[in-house]
């Protein structure tokens, strides 16, 4: 690649029907000018390029972080949605065991009050019985004594009592 500086020492041969030298240099020194102003913006679009690509590494670097972290998150809320429906698995099986065991007392209550419904009913038909044969007792004491008193009545009647 040729230089601005290569431009401008470059020497012609001079003849007779030659070019003006002046101009030549001229021409020289112009087209050095705008070669370095070419090679100046080069520069610039090259030094710019390389920031857009330093930018664009650092976009990409971020980017493969994001995906890194987004992959994580995704893996840890999967691990947590699991964790949560294994504790309330374990909490319905907790509540089914307690409801089963609450039932089973309530059951065993309930078998023990008929047991004692049972129990105090043959109470009551023993007390019956008791009362009603204390009853018939009595009715037949105070039917014997009626028989008693009947006769005595009689005789007392007849012949006064003394006390």
């Amino acid at each position: 690649m040729i230089t601005p500086l290569e431009i401008r020492e470059k020497r012609f041969k001079t003849g007779w029907p030659g070019f003006s030298k002046k101009e030549v240099i001229d021409f020289l020194d112009l087209l050095s000018i705008e070669f370095q102003e070419i090679l100046k913006e080069n520069r610039q679009i090259q030094q710019q390029l390389e920031e857009e690509r330093g930018k664009k590494e650092k976009l990409i670097e971020r980017e493969e972080m994001i995906k890194d972290v987004l992959m994580i998150a995704q893996s840890s809320s999967e691990k947590v949605l699991e964790n949560a429906n294994r504790e309330a698995e374990l909490m319905i099986r907790e509540a089914e065991l307690k409801a089963e065991k609450i039932l089973e007392e309530a059951n065993q209550k309930k078998n023990q009050i008929l047991e004692q419904i049972q129990d105090l009913k043959n109470i009551y038909q023993q007390f019956k019985a008791k009362v009603q044969s204390t009853l018939e007792m009595y009715g037949r004491l105070l039917m014997e004594e009626d028989e008693e008193f009947g006769e005595k009545k009689g005789e007392a009647a007849l012949t006064p009592k003394s006390y």
